[in-house]
């Protein structure tokens, strides 16, 4: 398929995909969602295909429902337009980026769903959390002559500890995202660049680094601040 027909295409499925994430996380009934139409959570209306588009509808609605006026939750917002930001950048510099896969940057837009939801709930939401379970577990076959069962074990380990030290800084939700990113702590990445060290896949490093560890380092203060006390 034509990039100028793939690309598009991708960032609108991935659009799509989004707002459906949202809308399962905000469900309490998930079996009724699938199978009923989208409505406003306020006054129950059926939203038409107009309010469904992505980004622009919360922005010429002016995140307020065009039926009864209550305003669109700025959450899912937020869901759609990181969503676009990353898969746009991805499409921009992949050319930069050796090994980087579109699963790398679906992985990273699932951590920062998981952060919205940790941000607002204080807790690791299960529908996310076996989301990226599964991404990483497709990440870990396509990798696997990579990985290294010790460093796993040794990482568990670590952020078993950390957990402990932190005396309640860190939440154990964030315990279980931080053991499945240790998935990733071996694969094509570190590989090209330890064999190779040029200077050109500095980017790759450091873009690995941020997919690995965009979420650990969004809680580390926290467990770093109780250390200091």
């Amino acid at each position: 398929m034509e990039s100028y027909i793939f690309k598009p295409f991708i960032l609108i499925v991935s659009l799509i995909l989004s707002s459906s994430i949202k809308c399962l996380v905000d469900t309490e009934n998930k079996l009724d969602y699938l199978f009923k139409r989208s409505s406003c959570a306020s006054c129950k209306r059926q939203l038409k295909p107009f309010d469904l588009i992505p980004i622009f509808s919360f922005l010429f609605k002016r995140g307020r429902c065009n039926y009864c006026g209550s305003r669109i939750p700025f959450d899912i917002f937020l869901y759609e337009f990181f969503t676009a930001s990353i898969i746009i950048l991805y499409f921009v510099f992949e050319d930069n980026f050796v090994f980087v896969t579109l699963l790398h940057a679906y992985i990273l837009i699932l951590l920062i769903y998981i952060s919205i939801e940790d941000i607002k709930y204080l807790q690791i939401l299960d529908e996310l959390f076996f989301l990226l379970l599964l991404m990483n577990i497709i990440l870990l076959i396509n990798n696997f002559y990579f990985f290294d069962i010790f460093n796993f074990l040794f990482l568990i380990l670590l952020f078993h500890i950390l957990y402990y030290l932190s005396k309640g800084g860190l939440g154990y939700g964030d315990i279980k995202v931080f053991c499945v990113l240790a998935l990733l702590q071996k694969n094509r990445f570190w590989w090209y660049v330890e064999t190779e060290a040029s200077d050109s896949l500095e980017s790759v490093l450091t873009y690995q680094r941020i997919v690995v560890r965009i979420y650990f380092f969004n809680h580390l203060n926290d467990c770093l601040h109780v250390f200091t006390l």
